[in-house]
């Protein structure tokens, strides 16, 4: 009699275990088996992403803001302030960059040569140099713009580039709340007359390239205002070993 009781009991807790036991998912016997996989033979969903490293400051260990994943070429984690605090905020502050960034290749060339032929060029067209004081670069520190010439010029300038901004946000991606279709890059207008990056091979390494010399060249700009209006001197007087 007691051997029965002591059956029914065993019947009713096994019932009563499997009633309350879940069968493994597909992902649990996934994470199982991770345990013995190498990294490269993880799925891609299942891997887990470290922040990366920021590489602009190297002396201090920190990690990257999140949203700075190396996607873009010459991402080196730095946005001390915040600014990209969402993909499209990223997308815009990318596009803002690098136009800045080739006007200033553009005019890191153009100071100092200014600067060495303008005066010679006028000469030999018999016409007036626009030049400021000292045979600076025009700019609106020196007063070198209330030259009528000057002035026109800028204004020229202003026109054209307004013109190839307007083009490239005919299409709507670039605005900050657009939708960006597959594959959207930033900066990319498909000007590629030469065909590099297929001579190269290695389109983001040319990106890389482009945006680094873009900055180093911000920063040029910034320094030839500086040095022009403490000195008074045209920067290919008070640095005549880099012209």
């Amino acid at each position: 009699m007691f051997s029965r009781y002591l059956s029914i009991l065993f019947c009713l807790f096994s019932t009563t275990v499997n009633a309350f036991h879940v069968s493994p998912n597909r992902d649990s016997v996934v994470s199982r088996h991770m345990l013995y996989m190498t990294q490269d033979e993880i799925p891609p969903r299942y891997q887990k992403k470290m922040p990366l490293k920021a590489q602009w400051l190297p002396i201090v260990k920190m990690n990257a803001p999140k949203i700075l994943d190396g996607t873009f070429a010459g991402d080196v984690g730095f946005d001390p302030c915040g600014f990209a605090k969402s993909k499209n905020a990223l997308y815009w502050m990318r596009e803002a960059e690098i136009k800045h960034a080739r006007l200033a290749m553009l005019a890191a060339v153009g100071w100092p040569l200014s600067e060495l032929w303008h005066e010679n060029i006028a000469a030999f067209f018999h016409l007036d140099s626009i030049l400021a004081s000292e045979g600076k670069a025009p700019s609106i520190l020196n007063g070198g713009l209330s030259s009528v010439y000057a002035f026109g010029m800028l204004m020229t300038s202003s026109l054209v580039a307004g013109y190839l901004e307007n083009k490239s946000m005919a299409s709507g991606e670039i605005f900050w709340n657009a939708i960006k279709p597959d594959g959207y890059i930033p900066g990319d207008y498909k000007f590629d007359p030469l065909n590099l990056y297929n001579v190269k091979g290695d389109k983001k390494a040319m990106e890389t390239a482009e945006i680094k010399h873009g900055r180093l060249a911000m920063i040029a700009i910034t320094a030839y205002v500086a040095l022009e209006a403490t000195t008074g001197l045209p920067v290919v007087q008070t640095t005549p070993y880099l012209f």
